[in-house]
């Protein structure tokens, strides 16, 4: 009978390391299992803090450990079980403060467009749900993942969300406008958390994974001139809203990829690369060239290489 999960990679790592945290005075408890993962507590003897944590298990990404609380004891058992160095220095917790999260997906895809989402995290017991259906950083979970929790999130907090979902002639339509991505993306930001704040009057705090500095961002605010306005550097690791925007965004992406497949009767490949060099070559065959605006970032290099 399995101690914390029936994940074999996940169990046996969590025994491995129960005696190096034991003696950093911290016990482990199982909370629940969630998505490809189990959620746990970590105790301290001494302290009688209490930490908690999400390790998920992926065949293609490995085992990841998400940190779920902000606090000595949560830092020093993910160091531990993820093998990090565990840093002398730790964060006290903050105080809480509603706020909206953003973030984009498929910036660096060949195919497919952009897509910007938000979230609002308007308040303590919000941010403890999406810690308890394991919400984190949407690179360090597989699209299986994305789908399931970006479904939750919509289900439950359709109002808290606001998405930027442009068809990809549209997006290369507003690249030709604003002739530069990092500008691109401002807007796109700008809109999400405009959308947002009209819902939320009251939360007068957005704060977007980084791209650039807050001024990209704030020079596009119309409506909300007073909103302030924040850049968080691996912001979807550091902050929860961030993280379910970061969710959202990419799982519109995937669906709008999977959309793509099927209207030209071909697999549309994420990413960039050789693949993309490929189909896009293939596509040009089926569809011809005049038609890649419909698929592809047309300011891309890559589309020079596609003859």
């Amino acid at each position: 009978m399995p101690k914390y999960t029936e994940i074999l990679p996940i169990e046996k790592k969590l025994c491995e390391r129960e005696f190096a945290l034991a003696q950093k005075g911290i016990l482990l408890e199982k909370i629940k299992d969630v998505p490809y993962g189990v959620q746990i507590s970590a105790v301290g003897q001494k302290t009688a803090v209490e930490g908690k944590l999400t390790v998920y298990y992926s065949d293609k990404k490995g085992l990841s450990v998400v940190e779920n609380t902000d606090n000595p004891i949560t830092k020093v058992a993910a160091a531990i079980i993820d093998g990090r160095e565990i840093s002398k220095k730790t964060n006290q917790s903050k105080k809480f403060v509603p706020h909206f999260g953003s973030d984009e997906a498929g910036k660096g895809d060949f195919f497919g467009p952009l897509i910007t989402a938000g979230f609002c995290l308007d308040s303590v017991d919000t941010r403890n749900d999406l810690i308890d259906m394991g919400v984190c950083d949407s690179k360090k979970l597989n699209d299986v993942q994305i789908s399931a929790l970006a479904k939750k999130l919509h289900a439950k907090y359709k109002n808290n969300i606001s998405i930027m979902r442009p068809s990809v002639e549209k997006y290369n339509s507003l690249y030709a406008s604003f002739k530069n991505l990092n500008i691109l993306l401002g807007w796109s930001h700008a809109m999400v958390m405009e959308e947002l704040r009209d819902r939320f009057p009251q939360i007068n705090l957005a704060i977007f994974d980084k791209f650039a500095e807050q001024g990209v961002v704030v020079r596009f605010l119309k409506k909300h001139k007073d909103l302030n306005v924040e850049a968080l550097v691996h912001g979807e690791d550091h902050d929860i809203a961030i993280a379910a925007a970061s969710i959202i965004a990419r799982d519109c992406f995937v669906r709008k990829m999977s959309d793509l497949s099927q209207k030209f009767d071909m697999k549309i490949p994420l990413g960039a690369g050789n693949i993309v060099i490929k189909v896009g070559k293939e596509f040009i065959k089926k569809h011809g060239k005049e038609n890649l605006v419909n698929v592809c970032k047309t300011h891309f290099k890559t589309i020079q290489e596609l003859g």
